[in-house]
């Protein structure tokens, strides 16, 4: 599938010189399109007298006519080889094709350059003769096509200076290469089956497949969507010359979005677990602790019998010390402990898994180089340029 895609901009036209040169050119060389009616063949307007059999002699008025006086020539006689514009061409075909261009021609006097673009078009459909061709890119230049234009004078410098005349050619070719500083190749893919792909707005691709065309240089943009996927967007500045690829990637809504578990998170973990580790330890000393005083207060009891001087009970202050460190020993356990487990759940709150969205290819992104392309905008009647800075 192609699509032309031609919006432009035009950015400072220098009309007055514009004007002023084409004024002059007019008044000294007439109108630059093929004007005069398009030959039968080649050598009908150049035919001399070693083309013709004996006795017979062409004349031709200033438009290609031979007079009443003068015999014609059959096309058998006066033709050499069929030019390759054409062969396989009706003398119907042909005839309308002339027909068709002539009128086109009184358009363009007019002024009226899509008409007259429109009848070149339809002449072309009947016979693909270079002065055609050559007529339409002038229209299509006059309506700032520049696309369309380029490709036109390369259908019509196909067969070269034969097709259309050393001035007209070398006329072509300077036009055609001034429009090419406006244009750039762009390359779109996408292997997404039943995604839509738009090129500034207008569809140009059904995926999967792969868009090839001629753009103006410029800034544009490229969509491709599909129900129940993510829409993917790439903003493109192209200059003069760009060939761009670009490869175009959708994802399901459900694979936007991914679980991230950043690193501190098991870090909360090992901490509120050591904070548990050393309440343990506070139980385990406040156990023994306990366990200790009543070690004591059994062997106390034992010994002296419910009556003990203090002689006596310094036989069992290992014990009561024992016990008394343990209890102590367990106290700052359970607070490090204490400390040390809200720490860590304070680490696991704040370094949590989050969901994070999947980088789409191409989201947003502005694909550009650095530099500045100043670019002509060239038309029979206008001169202009337009300036792309990419930073």
């Amino acid at each position: 599938m192609s699509f032309e895609s031609e919006t432009t901009q035009r950015i400072a036209p220098w009309r007055a010189c514009a004007f002023a040169l084409l004024a002059a050119m007019l008044l000294t060389a007439g109108p630059v399109y093929a004007d005069e009616r398009i030959p039968d063949q080649p050598d009908e307007i150049t035919a001399t007298e070693e083309d013709l059999p004996p006795g017979e002699v062409v004349g031709l008025d200033e438009n290609g006519v031979s007079p009443e006086s003068a015999p014609v020539p059959s096309f058998a006689a006066a033709r050499r080889d069929e030019p390759p514009w054409a062969e396989g061409v009706s003398a119907d075909d042909q005839a309308l094709a002339r027909e068709l261009f002539e009128e086109a021609n009184r358009l363009m006097d007019d002024a009226l350059f899509s008409e007259a673009a429109a009848l070149y078009r339809e002449a072309l459909e009947h016979w693909q003769h270079p002065r055609l061709s050559f007529n339409l890119a002038l229209a299509l230049m006059e309506q700032e096509r520049a696309i369309a234009a380029y490709r036109a004078f390369g259908e019509a410098l196909r067969y070269g200076v034969a097709g259309l005349e050393a001035e007209r050619f070398e006329l072509a070719e300077r036009y055609r290469a001034l429009l090419a500083k406006q244009i750039a190749e762009l390359r779109i893919t996408c292997d997404e089956p039943g995604a839509e792909v738009a090129l500034d707005g207008e569809v140009v691709l059904q995926g999967p497949g792969e868009y090839r065309d001629l753009v103006l240089v410029g800034a544009h943009r490229v969509v491709a969507s599909k129900p129940g996927y993510a829409a993917v967007t790439r903003s493109l500045v192209l200059a003069a010359g760009d060939e761009r690829a670009v490869a175009l990637k959708l994802l399901r809504l459900d694979q936007l979005t991914r679980e991230v578990t950043p690193s501190g998170y098991k870090w909360g973990w090992i901490t509120l677990g050591t904070g548990a580790a050393l309440a343990s330890v506070g139980g385990l000393l406040s156990w023994r602790s306990i366990d200790g005083y009543a070690r004591y207060d059994a062997e106390v009891a034992a010994a002296c019998d419910g009556m003990c001087d203090r002689e006596e009970l310094s036989r069992f202050s290992d014990i009561r010390t024992a016990a008394e460190r343990d209890e102590n020993l367990a106290v700052i356990a359970y607070a490090a402990g204490g400390a040390v487990a809200l720490a860590g759940v304070v680490l696991a709150y704040v370094y949590r898994p989050y969901q994070e969205r999947v980088e789409v290819d191409g989201d947003s992104d502005i694909e550009m180089g650095a530099g500045a392309a100043i670019v002509p905008r060239v038309a029979p009647d206008m001169v202009g340029v337009s300036a792309v800075f990419r930073f």
